[in-house]
């Protein structure tokens, strides 16, 4: 059955009034693109949130919330929204968290941007990304793909996963938004990590008297 999507962008008191405004925020990207290719809307400080309404239920939950310094709305071939910082901001990054269709923490992403495509209901980051799920595993990689209506991830270039007991890096990573479940296709190198390290100041002269007795 087929989720109804709701889409809602929060914005801060004044934020809305001020949407098509120009300001010294924008991305230089942004500044220096070709008219014809300007963003049809931007805002400043923004807390952008998707929502989805389960059919035969009134209330909606989150599925990915982002906080940003920018925000900027294109609506040319496709819709799609561009979250970032400004130039005014001190942080380098932009920070989503992902929800499953009950309402719970499934991730929590930074990177240097992200898009959100509204028709696909695609979501994707770009620039030293960084996966962090509820169940302590950290995925690093540069380009990531969040499908909301598959609930799955997709990195298509280098990755490197860690869990509690283990580092794996590779390629073409594909898991599920927790990252419990994963294929990572091309694997370059895997270490076994301990759960509790050796002290390198402990004192083994006893082990070894033994072992040459």
């Amino acid at each position: 059955m087929r989720s109804l999507i709701r889409l809602g962008v929060l914005l801060l008191l004044g934020i809305a009034l001020s949407a098509c405004e120009q300001r010294s925020g924008s991305p230089a990207a942004v500044d220096e693109a070709d008219p014809s290719e300007r963003p049809t809307q931007e805002s400043w400080d923004v807390r952008y949130t998707v929502s989805q309404v389960l059919r035969g239920e009134e209330v909606s939950r989150p599925r990915l919330h982002v906080e940003a310094g920018y925000m900027a709305v294109f609506d040319h071939d496709s819709t799609y929204t561009l979250l970032q910082h400004d130039r005014d901001s001190q942080a380098e990054q932009t920070v989503a968290f992902l929800f499953d269709e009950a309402g719970d923490s499934t991730a929590t992403v930074t990177a240097n941007r992200f898009f959100y495509y509204t028709d696909d209901r695609r979501m994707e980051a770009d620039g030293d990304v960084r996966v962090r799920s509820a169940e302590e595993r950290l995925l690093e990689t540069e380009f990531l793909i969040w499908d909301e209506e598959a609930q799955r991830l997709q990195a298509p270039g280098f990755v490197r996963l860690r869990t509690p007991t283990e580092q794996v890096e590779g390629y073409e990573l594909e898991g599920d938004e927790t990252l419990q479940t994963y294929e990572i296709r091309r694997v370059t190198g895997q270490v076994t990590l301990e759960d509790d390290p050796p002290d390198p100041d402990a004192d083994d002269t006893t082990d070894a008297t033994e072992d040459t007795e």
